[in-house]
């Protein structure tokens, strides 16, 4: 019987796939150039059938419609998952009791804080490439205010904050953002994150305080100022370029029975085999990461700075949320076994056997149903690299050069027209 229940036990959570199992084809496409072909792998993976999944498919869904340029669709998707999270902040008894009986996979996905502020990120992204900056406003207000709400600070998004109130000649409030970008970039972002102040962050704040001589320019520290010589007329290009995947997370499982010593020493309470199955998340860490962007044109090159990870953001969180996981593993597991106690009684008065019986039909069922909760937002880029360009008006001819870290060598070229006093935003997704 033991080894029987031993290989039941090890063989029933094989047959079910992980999310990022079911995921795999929607990244691959992706990779791959293939966006449109990625909305199928999308619905194949069912995940708006679940409604424990509702906000994982809204994310995913609006992310995918951005890199399709269909920046109208994406907004409803992204809007639709903000009134889902909202939804969901209050979490049900019902849901966590049962998620104690079987596995975190039966509650829904509520997400992380970073998951909410990308999703007003992507919103501020599409809004301003429908020529809509008043939209794109609202949505940083929108993350300055959950900033807020998480008691957390974000170096990235106070920077492109203040650019756009920079665009939107909002000057007491672009002075404020691109302080506390600085503040933060050489804050946590460096102790935690290792993304220092980018040195264009630092041109920038000098070419702002240049520009319109704010009068409290001497509140900026003199190391957060790189002077550097502007064109006579000029405007401005920031280029956004995402690389790769964030992390995944896989399943690890261990399996144990019940030692026959343990079983002679307490009898009463471990008379027969019992095998236990914890299973735990674990992030693994993309194989290959871009080190290198360098934008050519006639004028030039520039190189591209890392100014976010959403990968090591998951790391970070997920890192800080690991013993609340293990312990609600092993709350899972102790009561799974007094469940399964409870069908078995006393053994000495099981003299049919039925109750052996459905005593091990209840720890397979236990086994079966534990599972790491490996769901996490698929599509989001493992870093983003930035570059800001202050140019003369005209016609515009660049190629970017990538690098990896398997030493492969890319390239990809595009065009575009600036005019004098246009702030433009070019956005990439290299994979």
């Amino acid at each position: 019987m033991s080894k029987f229940l031993l290989a039941v036990l090890l063989a029933l959570p094989a047959c079910a796939k992980t999310y990022p199992e079911h995921m795999a084809p929607v990244r691959r496409d992706i990779s791959e150039g293939r966006v449109e072909r990625a909305f199928g792998g999308l619905e194949s993976a069912g995940l708006h059938k679940r409604r424990r999944d509702r906000l994982l498919y809204h994310l995913e869904a609006g992310l995918l419609y951005h890199l399709a340029g269909d920046y109208r669709q994406s907004n409803y998707f992204l809007e639709r998952a903000e009134w889902i999270s909202d939804e969901m902040y209050t979490r049900s008894i019902s849901a966590e009791a049962a998620a104690l009986l079987s596995s975190d996979l039966v509650l829904p996905y509520r997400g992380h804080y970073y998951d909410y502020l990308f999703v007003n990120y992507y919103k501020m992204l599409n809004y301003l490439y429908l020529a809509d900056l008043e939209g794109a406003l609202v949505e940083v207000r929108r993350i300055n205010h959950k900033l807020s709400l998480f008691e957390t600070d974000s170096a990235f998004f106070h920077y492109i904050t203040a650019i756009l109130y920079e665009a939107a000649g909002e000057v007491s409030s672009a002075f404020i953002e691109y302080k506390k970008a600085y503040e933060s970039y050489t804050g946590w972002y460096s102790e935690d994150l290792g993304i220092g102040p980018p040195r264009q962050l630092r041109k920038d704040i000098w070419a702002f305080l240049e520009r319109t001589r704010f009068v409290r320019r001497s509140e900026m520290p003199s190391q957060a100022q790189v002077p550097f010589e502007l064109p006579e007329r000029y405007g401005q290009v920031v280029f956004l370029f995402e690389t790769g995947f964030a992390p995944h997370k896989k399943e690890t499982a261990v399996h144990m029975a019940i030692p026959q010593k343990k079983r002679d020493q307490y009898r009463d309470q471990l008379a027969d085999v019992y095998h236990l199955r914890v299973a735990l998340p674990e992030y693994v860490l993309p194989e290959e990461t871009v080190t290198e962007i360098v934008l050519n044109y006639r004028g030039g090159s520039i190189q591209m700075e890392l100014a976010e990870s959403p990968g090591k953001l998951a790391l970070v969180n997920f890192e800080k949320m690991q013993g609340a996981i293990v312990a609600r593993a092993i709350a899972r597991a102790i009561a799974k076994y007094v469940g399964y106690r409870q069908v078995r009684g006393d053994p000495d008065e099981d003299e049919s056997g039925v109750r052996g019986f459905l005593a091990a039909l209840t720890n397979i069922f236990g086994a079966a149903t534990e599972r790491a909760d490996t769901r996490s937002w698929l599509t989001l880029p493992n870093n983003i690299y930035f570059a800001r360009q202050y140019l003369s008006p005209g016609e515009y001819s660049f190629s970017a050069l990538v690098r990896t870290s398997s030493g492969r060598i890319k390239t990809e070229k595009f065009d575009f027209s600036l005019g004098e006093g246009e702030i433009k935003f070019i956005t990439k997704r290299i994979n």
